[in-house]
């Protein structure tokens, strides 16, 4: 009688012991990419150094703890964000959308392009006590609040590409104006799309290589245009925030310039940052370097100013939450069978 009882329990405490161990590996290959980090940007953050030794009066002080204050409002937007998406298959409290966002934050050094955001918020969900698992099931969210962002980013970066064009380019080609329309027309069947969003789940289920994947799209039909727009108001502040930390930094390494040019510089190297794949954070930080050189040596900015505001901006938006994020990563759950009773407990309204 005692073997019967006993052995059922013996898997269970082997999933566990996995999934610890997973957790573990996880967690070490998180801090040694961003061991990493720090060593490939030797250079460029003693240059970020010397611009903070150079520029840290008073009034800057004041400016970068407005620009540190802000990225806890960052993510907690983005969090609000999944939020919204996520409880459409399960609730989900304010905190625990908080604590996914930073783990796949963080999560994301260590896999290529979004899949240990997505990993990070799946597995921080709270497995159900009974019944199947439906975690899976957000993935549908996870897209559109991807998709929402950047769709924000596109109408912002094709306002700035406007007013780049008339204002800053100095002789504009029909190739430009091409992109301009090219913009234009994606922004126009981005609104096609989310009104008629019910098509998306049908299209996998008509599509045979599709089909496989229409469960975990199948909510991208059920949300409503009340919630579509609430998360697209979350995306927009977002955008606002992150948009207004970096123009800070530009005020902080002597960066002057005419604001709206400012505005437009800024908004174009978000909008670059966003359509330029990246395999993963570190090159997404390649791409901000990249992006940033290019678009302010139009006016003539120095190119060390320009490196070190967004390498300061990324240390201070991305690195540090996503150091932070390490703390959530022992606790996320990527199997059923990982999760421990004291996991399964009902979500605390919140």
């Amino acid at each position: 009688m005692q073997i019967n009882e006993k052995s059922p329990a013996r898997p269970a405490r082997i999933r566990e012991k996995l999934g610890t161990a997973l957790r573990l590996l996880v967690l070490l290959a998180v801090v040694g990419f961003v061991v990493q980090a720090f060593r490939e940007r030797e250079l460029g953050l003693a240059a970020v150094y010397a611009q903070f030794r150079h520029s840290l009066t008073a009034p800057h002080a004041v400016l970068l703890a407005v620009v540190a204050g802000l990225t806890p409002l960052n993510w907690a937007l983005e969090a609000l964000k999944w939020r919204e998406l996520a409880r459409k298959i399960q609730p989900i409290g304010f905190r625990e959308a908080y604590r996914g966002v930073l783990a796949g934050l963080s999560l994301g050094f260590a896999t290529p392009a979004n899949l240990g955001d997505y990993a990070g918020r799946i597995g921080a969900l709270k497995t159900a006590a009974s019944g199947p698992d439906r975690r899976l099931e957000t993935l549908g969210g996870l897209v559109v609040g991807n998709a929402m962002q950047f769709y924000v980013a596109l109408l912002a970066g094709a306002l700035a590409y406007a007013y780049f064009l008339a204002a800053v380019l100095p002789t504009p080609t029909v190739a430009h104006g091409g992109l301009l329309v090219v913009l234009v027309a994606t922004i126009a069947f981005g609104l096609w799309v989310a009104a008629r969003r019910q098509v998306v789940p049908r299209l996998f289920e008509r599509v045979r290589w599709l089909r496989p994947f229409g469960r975990y799209v199948r909510v991208v039909g059920q949300y409503s245009a009340g919630e579509l727009g609430r998360v697209f108001g979350w995306a927009l502040l977002r955008h606002g925030v992150f948009t207004g930390q970096f123009l800070l930094m530009l005020v902080v390494f002597g960066i002057r310039l005419p604001a709206t040019d400012a505005l437009c510089g800024v908004t174009l190297v978000f909008f670059a940052k966003t359509v330029i794949p990246a395999f993963h954070f570190l090159s997404d930080l390649g791409v901000r370097e990249f992006s940033a050189l290019y678009v302010f040596g139009f006016w003539n900015i120095g190119p060390d100013a320009v490196v070190s505001a967004t390498l300061a901006l990324w240390l201070v938006n991305i690195l540090l939450p996503a150091v932070v994020g390490t703390g959530y990563l022992l606790r996320l759950r990527f199997a059923p069978g990982v999760a421990t009773s004291r996991m399964v407990q009902p979500t605390k309204p919140e």
